[in-house]
Formats: structure tokens, C-alpha cells, sequence
């Protein structure tokens, strides 16, 4: 096997014929739309295989003689660029692959391409002169071959594109009169690209595939493409780690098949980095914040339709009264996120910044292992054991991130005012001044806001509750601020 290819999956290629495994029901169905004339779409989070399962769908329709276009909204602005785009698609895939009938293919198509490419027409015309277009070379009554489009990457469709909604009530119409089939790929339902529930829409004409990882028996079926033989014990661990994700079992396969350890260093890039892609896509969506809030403390905080769409992407299982991510590794970079970038804005900083500080000064007075020392009265040896348990797992598991992380980022809040307070004298006095009082006050009127914020509650908290505590936190910044300590929370330490 080439080191550099991997021949599960072209991480930016979809696969097809042979190399697609698995969505046999999905295919089936799909197949069956197309045939009928009807519309579907598939939707899923990044890399889930929506392109795959499209392609593999014309592919097999391209055997039983139907003429299938794909379609890219690629540098599409407009309804009429759209049909345009559509119409030369359409005519490269009638194109034969003899060489001597393409010639005669270009003079039977050459007064459209002419007038696609002179023509200023409207939206309305493109889509009349489209219709036209399908008529004559695809009519519904006759034995020559019926046209399937995919448009791949429906999303961009709501990207800087004039006539959205207008375009896809368009396609709701094409549907229902059965003129073509279509394929929409899309990380967003339709509910969401066309912002509306009524029973007129496109999402109530087509149906929905939900993209979700691969079931067990698929998963083993892709598992089974292994050259090396891949023992129990490993198949255990490649699906802990992905949950059958195909993207995510295709790379731990290839690295099984160079003889690759399955170690922290040669998969958590790679992961971290496509987590982040579900990041950005669900902060497309306005939901990344109730995601984590729900991945992480398990609060439901979403509306009807929400949660409905939401769950249609299955990175959540419901275990009892908990939620768990889809797999143990994504729900550890969640928890790693979180302790990372808090979940809160003002207070969050405000904590981070103290805990950076109080970490930095205790660790220049009384050493790198200060922590361990902190005596029962401060800290009880339960919590700081936890916390030290917490804090070494995560260096274990995310190398580097010491330099990012502190042993503080991984205890609970109170205990931050606890060490001011133990340690004021020996230590903060001289940095802070003679207000511990005043302090340790603040920290305490913060406790209750900051759970509730941290645990999805903020809905509990009144305009005037975050007003005070925002205050509060310009007070507790305002000794840092004097203290010369910078916004993240290092002083330069001096002999």
C-alpha cells in the first residue's frame, strides 16, 4: 500500500462502485426515487458520506441508461446563473465518449450553448427556456433516458445567492411534476435552508435521508476491506474511538494497514481537526452553544423544531437521563473544549484569568508541584485528587497541553476563593493589597450566576442578576488591572 494514499477513503473525494460499503437501504430507496421522478435529499454533518451515497446512487442509475448531471452552485449568484449551470451540466453528460459523435454532438447543441452564453435573460426566462430544454431532450413520454441532477453542496444556495427561496420553490414544482428527479446534498435540513414549516415547502415534496455513522454490521463490512486482519481487540477500539463514523474508521484503518500504532500523536490531529469542523458548521447553524450545553451537562435547552432538526444528526445518544456524544472521544475534546474555551463570555474570562494568576503565583513561591501540597483545610484530599486526576489525564491524552492548561482549569470555582483566601498573606497580600475580604466576597456572589450559566440555567438568571455579576467581575478584573497583571493572567515575575 502507498504510505501516502489511504484506500478507504480519499479524504477529499467521495467513493464510489466498489469502494462504497454500507447505506444498502438508504441506496435502495434512493434508487427508487430517482426512477419515480421524484425528489430526495440527504443531509448529514461534514464527512458523514452524503456525496458518496449520491454518486453511488447515479452510478448504478447511469447502468440502467438514465443520463445523470451533477450540478455545482460553485460561483452561482443568481436564479439565472443557476439554470444555466444546470443546462451546460446537462449537455456534458448527454456528451458521448466516441470521438467522432462528439463533433456531432457539438453542432446539435451548438445554437444553446450560443444563446447561453450571449443571452441576458431573466430568472423567470432561464427557468422557462430550462423547462423547454428538458421537454425536448428528456420527454416524459417516450422510451429515451430520463434525466437525474445532483446538486451537491445545496447549502451554498443560502450563501450569497439572489432568489433562494424563489429557486427552491422551483425545485418543489419540479418534484411534483415529475419532469426530472433530483439529488440535494446539504449539511442543513431543508427546514433550515428554506426557514419555514408549512406544508407548501420543498421539505414537505422530497424526501429526507439522515446521514448518521455507519451501523455495526457496516462498519464491519468496511472493516472487513482491511489487507491486515484486524483482531477483536481492535475492532473494538477503531469503533470506541469513531462510533462507525466512515471518515473517522477509514483513517484509523489506514493506519492500521501501514502498522501505524493507533497512538495519541498520530490520530489526534486529524480528529481535533475534523471536530472543529463540526464545530463551524454547527455554529452556522446557531446551535453549537446548546449542543455543548446538552453534550456536556445534559440541559436541554432547545425549541420544538430545534431539537427535531437537531437529532436528525445523531452526534447525541440518550442514555437514561443523560446525553452522551456520539463517541467516547468526541465527548473527551467537548469536555477538553470546554475547559479550554469557557463556556461563559464576561465571567468566563473573568475565571480564566484568575485562575492563570493564582496558578503562576503559587507556583513561583512555593514550586511546580504546589498543588499537592495544598493542605485538607484549603482543599479537601478528595476534590484534590480529582482535580489532579483530571488535570494529568488530559496531559496524557492532549499532548501540549501544558502550555495552554493549568491544574486550576480542572477545580471547581470556590476553590479559587479558598486559595486566595489560605494563601493571602504569604503570597497574594503583596500583589492585591489589604481588601481579601472584599474579594473573597465577590468570588462568593459569583458562585451561584456562574452555575447557573455553566450548566445551561442562564435562562434563570434576570436582566439585573447580569448586570450585578458583570459589575462584579469589573471589580474582581479591576485588582488585576492594578496589580499589573495582563488579561490572561501572567505578571512578570521578579526576584
Amino acid at each position: 500500500m502507498n504510505d501516502e494514499k489511504n484506500s478507504f477513503l480519499d479524504y477529499s473525494n467521495p467513493v464510489t462502485g466498489s469502494s462504497f460499503v454500507g447505506r444498502k437501504e438508504d441506496l435502495d430507496l434512493l434508487i427508487l426515487r430517482c426512477k419515480k421522478m421524484l425528489g430526495s435529499s440527504i443531509t448529514g454533518i461534514p464527512k458523514i458520506g452524503k456525496t458518496s451515497l449520491a454518486r453511488e446512487a447515479l452510478r448504478r442509475l447511469r447502468e440502467d441508461n438514465f443520463v445523470c448531471a451533477e450540478v455545482s452552485l460553485e460561483n452561482v449568484t443568481d436564479r439565472a446563473g443557476l439554470y444555466k449551470k444546470i443546462i451546460r451540466s446537462c449537455m456534458n453528460a448527454l456528451e458521448p465518449s466516441n470521438w467522432l459523435l462528439k463533433n456531432f454532438h457539438r453542432l446539435k447543441f451548438h445554437k444553446d450553448r450560443v444563446k447561453l452564453r450571449n443571452a441576458k435573460l431573466s430568472g423567470d426566462d432561464m427557468c422557462v427556456y430550462f423547462q423547454e430544454f428538458v421537454s425536448y431532450h428528456f420527454p416524459s413520454n417516450s422510451d429515451k433516458p430520463k434525466l437525474v441532477l445532483l446538486f451537491d453542496d445545496f447549502d451554498k444556495i443560502r450563501d450569497h445567492f439572489n432568489g433562494a427561496v424563489t429557486c427552491m420553490g422551483d425545485l418543489r414544482d419540479f418534484s411534483q411534476n415529475h419532469m426530472f428527479s433530483f439529488i440535494l446534498t446539504a449539511r442543513r435540513t431543508m427546514r433550515m435552508l428554506e426557514e419555514r414549516t408549512d406544508n407548501s415547502t420543498l421539505a414537505a415534496t422530497v424526501h429526507q435521508f439522515d446521514l448518521r455513522p455507519l451501523s455495526q454490521s457496516d462498519f464491519s463490512a468496511l472493516l472487513g476491506r482491511s489487507s491486515r486482519p484486524v483482531t477483536p481487540q481492535v475492532e473494538k477500539e477503531i469503533w470506541d474511538m469513531t462510533s462507525g463514523h466512515p471518515y473517522l474508521t477509514s483513517y484509523m484503518l489506514f493506519l492500521h494497514n501501514k502498522g501505524d500504532s493507533f497512538s495519541h500523536d498520530n490520530i489526534r490531529h486529524f480528529f481535533s481537526t475534523y471536530y472543529q469542523s463540526i464545530h463551524s458548521m454547527f455554529d452556522e447553524l446557531d446551535l453549537y452553544q446548546k449542543f455543548r450545553f446538552l453534550a456536556i451537562f445534559g440541559i436541554l435547552h432547545l425549541t420544538t423544531t430545534e431539537k427535531e432538526e437537531f437529532e436528525k444528526y445523531g452526534l447525541l445518544i440518550r442514555n437514561g437521563n443523560t446525553w452522551n456524544a456520539f463517541s467516547q472521544d468526541y465527548d473527551d475534546f467537548l469536555q477538553n473544549e470546554n475547559l479550554s474555551v469557557p463556556l461563559m463570555d464576561t465571567l468566563g474570562k473573568t475565571e480564566r484569568r484568575f485562575r492563570t494568576f493564582i496558578c503562576q503565583q503559587l507556583s513561583a513561591k512555593n514550586g511546580v508541584d504546589w498543588f499537592s501540597r495544598v493542605p485538607d483545610d484549603c482543599i479537601d484530599p478528595k476534590s484534590r485528587q480529582e482535580i489532579s486526576d483530571r488535570y494529568n489525564r488530559t496531559l496524557n491524552k492532549y499532548p501540549g497541553a501544558e502550555n495552554r492548561l493549568n491544574v486550576l482549569d480542572f477545580s471547581y470555582f470556590p476553590h479559587l476563593s479558598a486559595l486566595l483566601s489560605h494563601y493571602w498573606t504569604s503570597v497574594f497580600r503583596p500583589i492585591l493589597g489589604d481588601d481579601k475580604k472584599k474579594i473573597t466576597r465577590i468570588f462568593d456572589k459569583l458562585i451561584d450566576p456562574r452555575n447557573k450559566e455553566a450548566h445551561g440555567l442562564n435562562f434563570l438568571l434576570s436582566p439585573k442578576d447580569v448586570q450585578e455579576y458583570n459589575q462584579l467581575c469589573d471589580e474582581l478584573n479591576s485588582f488585576l488591572d492594578k496589580a499589573g497583571i495582563d488579561e490572561d493572567g501572567y505578571a512578570s515575575l521578579t526576584e
